[in-house]
């Protein structure tokens, strides 16, 4: 029996040895090949890591085409994402598109939060702050 233990343990450090097991990890307290499955999981999962880093050169362009509302800012934020050719006529023509659509959200909004908190929007002051006028009473 003992011969046999010896023979278990043996082969286990064996095996340890051949997959390059950590000396931290004892080989007779682990099973070997579930370490061994793993280490080759981990292996998979960082060379397809390496594979996306290779296509990381798209990643500019769509940073490249994130805009705001004014030319500063802009190029703050050009700057630190390192992009370094920012000026094209096609960006700016985006950039001059998107700050109009701006613009005219802003009044639209303004004109219809004016409207809501005036008279006009049926004939109470404060109608959507639940502050009217009772009138039944």
């Amino acid at each position: 029996m003992q011969a046999h233990m010896q023979k278990v343990k043996s082969k286990a450090a064996q095996d340890a040895r051949n997959i390059n097991l950590p000396s931290y990890l004892n080989p007779a307290m682990i099973n070997v090949q579930q370490f061994k499955v793993q280490q080759e999981k981990r292996k998979l999962l960082w060379s397809a890591k390496k594979k996306e880093e290779k296509t990381a050169g798209t990643a500019s362009a769509v940073w490249g085409q994130q805009t705001f509302n004014d030319e500063a800012t802009d190029a703050k934020f050009k700057q630190l994402m390192g992009i370094k050719n920012a000026a094209n006529g096609e960006s700016s023509e985006k950039v001059e598109r998107s700050r109009k659509a701006m613009e005219e959200l802003e009044r639209e909004y303004e004109k219809s939060r004016v409207f809501q908190l005036s008279r006009g929007a049926g004939g109470v002051t404060g109608i959507g702050l639940g502050f009217g006028h009772n009138e039944h009473a």
